[in-house]
């Protein structure tokens, strides 16, 4: 019985192999997802830097155009002089030109204005917003303080900082389940945080159009507490009015709006929020309006720009959260692109949202089998003075570091 059961196995076995190939092959055929996806998967390497780093800036340190990212510490960016060096990636990374000293704690935000670099740092349960100058003679980060007296001493918890129109916002909460925030500005006549708009939720994006601040704010909670606001004219605190819907358009009245861009055509600035399940929104003094088309599914919070070359119409580029559920037809995660019609006026719309494709990515198989597979938190292209523009594009990730994707010998890897 035992050899007749050894024969029938040595038998089956011969079979399978003889039909093994044959199988690949048809299912290659028929381009079978799963063999597809195995074929084209890349060997991922360490990340430059670990965790879940913070988002990218450039600032002027010491007349030094450079680009700063946070995690467990401060790391920067920034072109070598010498011609040789500046075809070596690693040689772009922490060397002397754009050095900083260490703010200390975990760096969860960072922003900057003309004159100074703001990190949000993070040790045990406590949150410290520093800054250090743009001198190299800077060499000591000075903390920044909610002024005393102020009602802003309500929210002693800061969560994010964010900067427009060489300004900085704070959104700050009052204990540590976030339940009730605010938004803080800096008095740059004292260097002290003050409030300026409370029972706001948590502030999630803020940008300057050359005229007015709109910033919006998000709710843990519920998809429908965001809300959109203004202040009019270019200095704080101001009068902060709170924006309605564009009655008509379409989305919700009041967006968990998660992130806020100003893309400008033929000189005409159009202010951009992105809801959580990936609605883009017109802003202007008049409110917000929803366009038609969404994402599809929820959004990773990441908006930013990608230029193929200096004049090319940006690409919007959205953070990507698929379903809950396995896919092998397209990635969970990442990015999308979205292309953007424009109106004779210079004003967007319309979006359409796609996966990331050639004008981007060059190669999309090993965007999908690698950062395709990872939540995006930010994504940011360096300037053309230290990367031309079409070549590099880095990404924040959750857990899994900071990526970068390069074109190299005119192909992307």
């Amino acid at each position: 019985m035992i050899i007749g059961e050894n024969m029938k196995l040595n038998f089956s076995t011969k079979y399978i192999r003889l039909l093994l190939p044959l199988i690949v092959i048809l299912t290659a055929c028929e381009q079978s997802p799963i063999f597809y996806n195995i074929m084209q998967e890349v060997a991922r390497r360490n990340p430059r830097i670990e965790g879940t780093p913070s988002n990218m800036v450039i600032f002027e340190r010491d007349g030094v155009q450079t680009m700063y990212v946070g995690s467990n510490k401060l790391h920067w960016y920034a072109k070598p002089d010498d011609p040789e060096s500046q075809k070596e990636p690693m040689k772009y990374w922490d060397e002397d030109k754009g050095r900083v000293p260490q703010p200390g704690g975990f760096i969860k935000e960072l922003a900057t204005t003309d004159t100074h670099l703001y990190a949000l740092c993070v040790s045990g349960r406590s949150t410290t917003l520093k800054r250090i100058g743009n001198a190299e003679t800077d060499l000591a980060w000075e903390t920044i303080e909610i002024a005393p007296g102020d009602d802003a001493a309500g929210y002693p918890y800061l969560q994010r900082v964010l900067s427009a129109g060489d300004k900085i916002f704070v959104g700050s909460v009052n204990n540590t389940e976030a339940l009730s925030g605010a938004v803080l500005y800096l008095d740059n006549a004292d260097n002290t945080l003050k409030l300026l708009e409370n029972d706001t939720f948590l502030l999630s994006g803020v940008v300057f159009d050359g005229n007015d601040f709109y910033f919006s704010t998000s709710s843990v909670i519920r998809e429908d507490l965001g809300a959109m606001y203004r202040i009019q004219g270019g200095a704080l605190p101001g009068t902060v009015e709170k924006l309605a819907k564009v009655s008509g358009s379409s989305g919700e009245t009041n967006p968990e709006f998660l992130a806020m861009i100003v893309l400008e055509k033929d000189s005409t600035k159009n202010i951009l929020a992105m809801d959580r399940r990936g609605r883009i929104y017109t802003v202007n003094p008049s409110g917000f309006a929803g366009l038609s088309s969404t994402m599809g599914t929820f959004t990773g919070g990441s908006l930013s720009v990608y230029l193929t070359t200096e004049n090319a119409d940006p690409i919007l580029l959205a953070g990507y959260q698929g379903e809950w559920t396995l896919t092998t037809t397209g990635s969970s995660y990442g990015y999308r692109e979205a292309g953007l019609e424009w109106n004779t006026d210079g004003t967007l719309k319309s979006v359409t949202f796609r996966e990331p494709g050639v004008s981007v990515l060059g190669d999309y198989d090993q965007y999908y089998s690698s950062l395709g597979t990872i939540p995006v938190n930010h994504m940011f292209q360096p300037p053309n003075y230290i990367n031309n523009y079409g070549t590099v594009l880095f990404a924040s990730t959750v857990n899994e570091g900071l990526w970068s994707f390069r074109f190299r010998d005119s192909e992307g890897k």
